[in-house]
């Protein structure tokens, strides 16, 4: 299944000084031998349509404090926390960056987190896996390698693999253009401790968020911490009526990215239409000369859907709010 990540898919979400590869001393074990660089995220189908307005300018660099600040997002797994090992170009269109944990083994989980425009967007994979590198790059796409255990095999025997999953940078969000191997997803996953989504991660990430305007970003709301796609909802501080509104995604008490690359005003969560697995949010925009307390465009809804390793977004964003 080819899933279109969310930034932060947003994740919502998601995850540069120079313009040339740099990287980190660590401690942190060697990538497995499969692999050749490091690792990569997110998710799924309905593509944000392309926008008719003029072109962007060049997407900016990352900064350093923006990878870190991802990197301090991500929760901790089985208490110990994460840092970076090495990242890609900063200022590559998808820019990628790859964290182990600290004190980790040889079968410890990598996550690669993904950045755009300066920009945390978010992991690779909703949860980490061993074995996992980042194989390639070009300015728009990242290639991942994923390793797995053949039966019987010790992690210093490892040979299944690899598989290699292209990201890309499809102008709004990352779609994940290849299917992640089977036993990647049943051999070796590594599953948080609690499920359930603590406030800490919440705030973690609403602190990861760029801020708008020179805002930062609070909490406005948020659903069941322990259902299987949990969700909250962030505005800038001191928002107003026209002010945008980002969605933050959760798994297993794992921060996810955001629902879209980039925030959109007049966007909300449809109480009716929530399942354990699926959050549907509701897009308004402005029709005309319309005052922003007059909105009647919309609403459109969509869906997103947790398929079991991401995040699938089941609907297209209406080229309205894209364009608006």
């Amino acid at each position: 299944m080819r899933r279109t990540l969310l930034a932060t898919l947003a994740a919502t979400v998601l995850f540069a000084s120079g313009c040339s590869d740099s990287g980190q001393d660590s401690a942190a074990p060697p990538p497995p031998p499969t692999a050749t660089t490091s690792t990569a995220v997110v998710p799924t189908p309905g593509e944000e349509p392309a926008s008719t307005v003029a072109p962007e300018p060049s997407p900016a660099c990352v900064e350093d404090s923006v990878v870190a600040a991802g990197i301090d997002s991500l929760p901790q797994f089985f208490g110990s926390g994460w840092r970076l090992v090495r990242q890609g170009d900063p200022c590559a269109t998808l820019s990628w960056a790859l964290a182990a944990l600290d004190g980790g083994t040889g079968s410890s989980p990598w996550t690669v987190l993904f950045f755009h425009d300066d920009t945390y967007l978010g992991t690779a994979t909703a949860l980490p896996y061993s074995f996992t590198d980042v194989d390639s790059q070009t300015d728009d796409t990242v290639t991942v390698s994923y390793g797995w255990l053949r039966e019987g095999e010790s992690t210093a025997e490892q040979s299944g693999g690899p598989g290699l999953v292209r990201y890309t940078w499809n102008g709004s969000s990352v779609v994940m253009l290849d299917d992640l191997p089977q036993e990647v997803v049943d051999g070796n996953r590594q599953t948080p401790a609690d499920p359930c989504l603590d406030d800490s991660v919440v705030g973690a990430a609403i602190d990861s968020l760029p801020t708008f305007s020179g805002s930062a970003w609070s909490l406005y709301s948020e659903g069941d911490p322990c259902a299987t796609l949990a969700w909250a909802m962030a505005v800038p501080d001191g928002a107003t009526g026209s002010s945008p509104t980002t969605v933050l995604f959760f798994h297993d008490g794992a921060y996810l990215g955001t629902a879209t690359a980039r925030p959109y005003a007049f966007t909300d969560l449809d109480p009716y239409a929530q399942t354990d697995d699926t959050v549907t949010i509701s897009y308004r925009w402005l029709v005309g000369d319309e005052a922003t307390a007059e909105a009647s465009g919309g609403p459109a809804l969509v869906r997103y859907r947790w398929n079991g390793s991401s995040v699938d977004m089941l609907d297209p964003l209406p080229a309205e709010v894209a364009n608006g």
